[in-house]
C-alpha cells in the first residue's frame, strides 16, 4: 500500500510499517491467552479515548508514566517501576493501543501519535493526575517526544 509523502509525514514511520507489516488486529484482538504481565502489579483497568487501557502502578507521590516501545508491553519497564515506587513517585506503567491487555480498534488509522498521546491524556484524567514526568523507549520514545508538542 504507498504511502504518500504527506501521510508518511502525519503519522510516524513506524506505526505505518508496522500496520501494514503487522495488521493491527493481530495486536488488538482480545486473546485468552494473554495474560498480566509477571513480576508486575495487577493491573488496573481504565478507560481512555474510546478503549480499555491496562496499567501497572505503583508507589504514591510525583507520576511518572513508562511508555514502551514496539513491539513491547508495559512489562519492559518492570525493573523500573519498582526502584521508582520506592524513591517516591507514582509510577505508571500502561500497556499501550492493542498491546498486552489494552484494547485498540482494528482500523489502522487509529494508531498514530495523536491517537497515543491522547491516550495518555486520558490516563491521566482518569487518574484525577494533573501533570506527569514522561519515560520513553523506542516507538514509546516518539509518543513521549509528541506528548510536549500535543498536550
Amino acid at each position: 500500500m504507498p504511502v504518500d509523502r504527506r501521510s508518511f509525514s502525519h503519522t510516524s514511520a513506524l506505526a505505518g510499517l508496522a500496520a501494514h507489516v503487522f495488521p493491527p488486529t493481530a495486536f488488538a484482538t482480545p486473546s485468552k491467552s494473554v495474560k498480566p504481565a509477571p513480576m508486575m502489579p495487577a493491573p488496573d483497568f481504565v478507560e481512555t479515548n474510546g478503549i480499555t487501557m491496562a496499567v501497572y502502578e505503583k508507589g504514591s507521590g510525583p507520576a511518572i508514566v513508562f511508555c514502551h516501545g514496539f513491539p513491547e508491553l508495559a512489562f519492559s519497564w518492570r525493573h523500573q517501576i519498582d526502584a521508582v515506587a520506592a524513591a517516591g513517585y507514582h509510577a505508571l506503567t500502561p500497556d499501550q493501543r492493542g498491546y498486552g491487555l489494552t484494547g485498540g480498534p482494528e482500523d489502522p488509522s487509529q494508531y498514530d501519535r495523536q491517537i497515543f498521546c491522547d491516550d495518555l491524556a486520558g490516563l491521566l484524567d482518569a487518574n484525577r493526575i494533573d501533570k506527569a514526568v514522561f519515560c520513553g523507549h523506542d516507538w514509546g520514545g516518539v509518543v513521549v517526544w509528541a506528548m510536549g508538542r500535543l498536550h
